[in-house]
């Protein structure tokens, strides 16, 4: 890593580091030369890059405790429908940040802006209780309604620390009309996420960003910003609804096949951004509600913006939308084992979001998700498919992984579509039994092989600021990955 402070004093041909008779005299009285390059380094910058080097170690640590406590049954009281169920539980946790960089970054000399000593911790007390009502069961021989159960469950969530409490609440319901070939089921809930403890304590981040000037709509390349904690964070609330049917028909023709389709959305609000544009607007009025607390913009004698301060705030509203499907069908074989078949799939239609107090959601699916660097995507569908061959002690199973493209730009700005992709992984079972000899018994070798056609992950370039060039958020760099696996039960 590189000084800051000693990169300025090595392009500096006065500074006494350069000067044999000074008590700082680095060895060498020629200036670091920035025209060298990798391929062809400059052998007289060797001294001065050996000064500006600095080794930086920081030490961070994070902690988490969590007792608890759950009792549960299965027969609390009887219900037409069969034995209640019930849970009731608390749970207790204490979390614990701690930061102590190395003195270079609490000056921020590395570049990347100065860095807190942080110590602080939170405990959270949580109660939660469940509840599952049988309402009617097959043996009460009830035309239309073959079986239906609810369940119902509650958490309080207790944050000691900032004195905020929050109960939310859930429901599902499970209802067969006719018999078990046919399920409608449906639920609803609420939740919350209280900020991180790096959100509401870790200090500050630096940075340079691209931001546009609200007075005049000059674009402002590489702005300084300030981006960090805010203890004043209170926590997002989240509400959901699911709702699907599962049908297993017994024509058979149709024996072994199964096929769900389940609608959800979700919606998050009060949730926890860092947006420097939206602050600088609202510092220059262009959009309402003025400047939070812990905000400011910097600017020089003549008006020019310096820097901007943009710690978490909430403000973020989120509506996502979409289905799960899947189907699988089991077909066994007189001679030739077992056939499973199957695949299953997320289409998310609609990722609409709001940064920005009381402006409208913006609709995000198809759109790059990592700000602008393509290596992350709303992507429309995720999904996977399998054919499983069981025979005896084996099993053979290929499944194929296929992963959603979005709308990039390359590094001339130009929008362009980052490519989907299907990968393939390999995988098979050997069993061992009692007449291989006793000590192999239960014992199971796996031999497989992931992304086995050696594929590449799409290009990317996020307007040519994408050092990996590919979605680094969706893929990994592996390629084709080999692994044998042996296991034995005692």
């Amino acid at each position: 890593m590189v000084s800051t402070s000693r990169f300025n004093q090595i392009v500096n041909a006065n500074d006494p580091i350069f000067n044999p008779t000074s008590s700082v005299y680095i060895g060498t009285t020629t200036p670091y030369n920035p025209f060298g390059y990798p391929g062809n380094p400059i052998a007289a910058n060797a001294p001065s890059i050996a000064y500006a080097t600095v080794r930086v170690k920081d030490a961070f640590h994070t902690e988490l405790r969590n007792p608890f406590v759950t009792v549960n049954t299965g027969d609390l009281f009887p219900l037409p429908g069969g034995g209640v169920g019930f849970a009731l539980g608390m749970d207790y946790r204490i979390e614990r940040l701690v930061q102590n960089p190395d003195a270079i970054s609490l000056l921020g000399d590395d570049g990347s802006g100065k860095e807190n000593q942080v110590d602080k911790s939170r405990k959270v007390f949580a109660y939660f209780a469940e509840i599952k009502l049988p309402a009617f069961s097959p043996k009460q021989h009830i035309a239309g309604v073959y079986e239906l159960s609810f369940d119902i469950a509650a958490r309080d969530e207790r944050f000691v620390s900032s004195k905020q409490n929050k109960v939310v609440p859930s429901i599902a319901v499970s209802y067969r009309p006719i018999d078990e070939t046919l399920l409608f089921r449906a639920s609803y809930g609420e939740g919350i996420r209280q900020p991180s403890i790096f959100e509401l304590y870790g200090g500050t981040v630096n940075g340079l960003t691209s931001l546009t000037d609200p007075r005049n709509g000059t674009e402002l390349p590489e702005t300084p910003i300030v981006q960090g904690s805010n203890s004043s964070l209170t926590s997002e609330k989240t509400n959901s609804i699911n709702a699907g049917i599962v049908w297993s028909p017994k024509i058979t023709a149709l024996k072994g096949f199964t096929v769900n389709v389940d609608y959800w959305r979700v919606k998050r609000q009060g949730t926890v951004v860092s947006n420097p544009q939206d602050t600088l607007n609202r510092f220059f009025g262009t959009s309402p509600g003025g400047l939070v607390t812990g905000e400011s913009v910097t600017l020089d004698g003549a008006g020019a913006i310096l820097s901007v301060t943009a710690p978490y705030i909430n403000v973020g509203e989120t509506i996502v939308q979409g289905y799960d499907l899947g189907a699988s069908y089991v077909l066994p074989t007189a001679s030739l084992g077992r056939f499973d078949f199957g695949v299953g799939g997320t289409y998310m239609n609609s990722y609409k979001q709001a940064t920005i107090a009381g402006a409208a959601l913006q609709e995000l699916i198809n759109t790059d998700a990592s700000g602008g660097q393509g290596l992350d995507g709303y992507i429309r569908w995720k999904a996977k498919g399998n054919v499983d061959w069981i025979y005896k002690s084996v099993v053979v199973g290929v499944v194929a992984n296929y992963t959603g493209g979005f709308e990039d730009l390359d590094g001339d700005g130009n929008p362009f579509q980052v490519a989907s992709m299907v990968t393939y992984d390999l995988q098979v079972n050997y069993s061992f039994h009692d007449s291989l000899g006793r000590f192999l018994n239960d014992t199971k070798l796996t031999v497989g092989a992931l992304n086995v056609l050696d594929r590449n992950p799409p290009f990317s370039s996020g307007f040519g600021s994408n050092a990996v060039g590919y979605p680094g958020f969706l893929y990994d760099s592996t390629d084709r990955f080999l692994y044998v696996q042996l296991t034995k039960k005692f």
